[in-house]
């Protein structure tokens, strides 16, 4: 392994989040976006011909580090609170796809648990809160944007990005898998 290679290993390691070609080679300063490729494709082949316990996943050309999907459900209770619930991104997504919305909207669709989970996603910055009238209107920050890779792009355009589907198709096995043990308990 190079040390180009080792920084790009680094970098989506320290970062978990997705990073584009062009967000790695900010990281290793002189090399180019073919250069970057080139070693991003080098380590995927060694994850995957390693067959080890984290893979390196690749979403519409942005890349991260993940834990091997085999042994997900064994090790997820030591990874640290997820910042974002299932019950928070259901809300963040409806207020993204619709926004600007009115809370009392979002309330209506949610339920009145929605008060409390507008309160947290202000909290931590992925929505913003306006008054208009005696109603709160919400919308989507930038740290949203930011968080979900769409830096720089019109949201709308985005919503059926390939990261966002990602995350909806894992949002989905943990809602299934959730009621399976719900199940189970009953």
């Amino acid at each position: 392994m190079d040390k180009l290679e080792k920084i790009i290993e680094g970098a989506l390691f320290i970062s978990g989040r997705w990073m584009s070609l062009e967000d790695l080679s900010r990281v290793c300063g002189t090399a180019s976006v073919g250069e970057i490729k080139g070693a991003v494709e080098r380590l995927k082949k060694e994850y995957e011909e390693r067959g080890g316990g984290v893979i390196l996943v690749e979403v519409g050309e942005k890349y991260r580090l993940e834990v091997s999907p085999d042994i997900r459900d064994t090790v997820y209770y030591l990874a640290p609170e997820p910042e974002l619930s299932p019950a928070l991104i259901k809300t963040l997504a409806l207020i993204a796809y619709k926004q600007p919305i009115k809370q009392s909207k979002v309330v209506e669709i949610i339920g009145n648990r929605a008060y409390d989970y507008i309160k947290e996603l202000r909290r931590k910055e992925f929505i913003s809160i306006r008054k208009k009238g005696r109603t709160k209107v919400l919308s989507t920050t930038g740290r949203f944007r930011k968080y979900f890779a769409l830096e720089g792009e019109r949201l709308e355009a985005k919503l059926d990005s390939p990261i966002l589907q990602d995350a909806q198709k894992r949002l989905d096995e943990v809602v299934e898998g959730g009621e399976e043990s719900q199940d189970a308990s009953e």
